[in-house]
């Protein structure tokens, strides 16, 4: 019965001080977005869904990312995440980083951060193309070797 309690309450001590590290990452990311200005970069991981292979959310690049690679994969298992850049200002909403106007984002498609895997995203994806990117529109301004710039219109 001991150990139980003992269990429980470490739980307990592990919940709150993760919830008092999400919250001091939450206002940092509050407080980034609004000081985010042209020309500031920002590292980011970029998830993709393998179903129909499309870039479906940024979310700020941590520490940890072994560990934040861990608490992706709990939102969702199937996707894939890659590195890249953010220059510019974005919002956050609901945890998501949502660029904004004039953004320039940077996808390092090179390899997968799970499985090492080359992301790529076929042949719609040329410069010039146009394309929905986590709620914003995008236009591609280059793609080779691994490497995808677009600019948030």
């Amino acid at each position: 019965m001991k150990v139980i309690v003992v269990i429980l309450c470490l739980n307990f001590f592990f919940l709150l001080l993760e919830g008092s590290t999400l919250l001091a990452q939450t206002t940092a990311l509050a407080e980034r977005s609004s000081n985010g200005k042209a020309g500031e970069q920002t590292e980011v991981i970029f998830s993709v869904d393998p179903k129909n292979n499309k870039i479906t959310d940024i979310f700020i690049r941590e520490g940890s990312t072994e560990q934040q690679l861990y608490q992706l994969k709990q939102q969702c298992y199937r996707c894939s995440y890659y590195t890249g850049n953010l220059e510019g200002s974005f919002n956050i909403k609901r945890n998501f980083i949502v660029p904004r106007k004039g953004t320039t984002i940077t996808i390092y498609a090179g390899k997968d951060l799970m499985t090492e895997e080359n992301f790529n995203p076929g042949p719609n994806f040329k410069v010039g193309s146009s394309f929905p990117l986590a709620g914003v529109k995008t236009t591609v301004i280059s793609h080779q070797q691994g490497v995808m710039v677009l600019k948030v219109n």
